[in-house]
């Protein structure tokens, strides 16, 4: 991730907070409605961005539409998974009158970033291994007494 992305992901993690301090539906509005473009936007970063760079989307697509999607299933399934329990606890230190959705979106945008970070990791990996593989002379054959 850029240094550009970065702040961009802090800047809509202090709206986030902010929105869960003001209270105001237009608030919670607002990061729920970013949050479904960020969502849409990997999307295209699946399809259009450089090869470099499209791990870390499918990464992030992947597991921000999976975590944005698990509430369709029955409750029992995803209500166990730590970052829907993360954002249940969060919801139990806030007054009573703050809203869940700014908080819930926080958690799920880590958790996109975080699959975002785990697949280029596992593109790097496989990169260098390809990169290793060729490298290397085929082995030769021993002789039997050696």
């Amino acid at each position: 991730m850029s240094l550009a992305g970065a702040l961009g992901v802090m800047a809509y993690c202090g709206l986030c907070f902010g929105a869960a301090v003001s209270r105001t539906p237009i608030w919670s509005s607002l990061v729920y409605t970013l949050l479904l473009l960020a969502l849409s936007l990997a999307l295209l970063g699946v399809v259009f961005a450089p090869r470099s760079s499209r791990a870390f989307w499918i990464g992030f697509a992947s597991v921000g539409w999976l975590y944005y999607l698990l509430p369709t299933l029955s409750y029992s399934d995803w209500v166990n998974l730590l970052p829907y329990a993360l954002a249940e606890w969060l919801k139990t230190r806030l007054p009573e009158s703050s809203p869940y959705i700014p908080l819930n979106c926080n958690v799920l945008l880590l958790c996109a970033l975080a699959g975002g970070v785990f697949a280029s990791a596992l593109d790097a990996r496989r990169r260098q291994e390809a990169r290793g593989a060729q490298g290397q002379a085929p082995p030769t054959a021993q002789p039997d007494g050696l």
